[in-house]
């Protein structure tokens, strides 16, 4: 939802230029369920990818292997595609594994978002709170972003899950702010110095056309209820902004 784990991690790909150091095999992960027309010709079927990147900061900064799937494994494939994960972490000495998602709640667009987390050990949800992150008391995390950490607790791995805040009425675009602040967690949590400018900037243009879009939908309510006769629907401009991809 709101693309907040994927920009997240495309975001430390694309500023820290890691180097690939697996990739696995997409043949039996991904369901692949339609595919893409151009100009009235089917598009050539590609399958979605699951890379792992290793970059180092030298120093005293922790060694980082990022994981990044293009979609949720097909169902019967996560319990084995979490193993490879963590089969390729342990044999480069990983010790400490960390995963994104969203949190959907009552916040409104303009607010900056909590971090709420999660770990697979007491210390874990201390050490977290320190970082000003609000532990998640109960409830659950969906797919590969929380069955990787509960693997990883039965292999005994140290694991934590941080969850960007989501406004309910923006699940459906994506939202560079709720991934803003997990990234702002996660350097606090492991230390690193990361150059977040361009998401921030990027967080503050989004939060402008959401505030632009929701100002056209007012000025259409009121300039329908001052004309009765207007026969032009909200819906019918609704849908054909909906093909523009407003907000991407």
């Amino acid at each position: 939802m709101g693309l907040v784990a994927f920009r997240a991690v495309s975001y430390l790909l694309e500023s820290l230029e890691p180097k690939p150091l697996a990739e696995f095999e997409p043949d039996d992960i991904y369901p692949l369920r339609n595919v893409g027309i151009d100009d009235g010709l089917i598009e050539s079927t590609k399958l979605p990818e699951s890379r792992a990147y290793f970059h180092s900061f030298g120093g005293t900064q922790r060694d980082l292997i990022i994981f990044l799937g293009e979609e949720q494994p097909v169902q019967g494939r996560e319990w084995s595609l979490s193993n490879e994960i963590l089969d390729l972490g342990v044999r480069h000495g990983v010790s400490e594994v960390f995963t994104f998602a969203a949190m959907v709640t009552h916040i409104d667009h303009r607010t900056h978002p909590r971090v709420w987390g999660c770990a697979t050990r007491p210390e874990l949800t201390k050490e977290i709170e320190r970082a000003g992150v609000s532990v998640m008391k109960e409830g659950q995390i969906s797919g590969l972003n929380g069955l990787l950490l509960g693997i990883a607790r039965q292999r005994s791995i140290n694991g934590i899950c941080l969850l960007g805040e989501l406004p309910y009425y923006l699940t459906q675009i994506s939202y560079p702010l709720a991934s803003l602040a997990v990234l702002e967690s996660f350097a606090a949590l492991v230390g690193l110095e990361l150059d977040l400018d361009e998401l921030r900037a990027l967080s503050a243009a989004t939060q402008t056309e959401i505030d632009t879009y929701f100002e056209q939908i007012k000025t259409e309510v009121d300039d329908k209820d001052a004309d009765p006769d207007d026969l032009t629907s909200i819906d019918e401009h609704d849908e054909e902004d909906e093909g523009e991809g407003m907000l991407n």
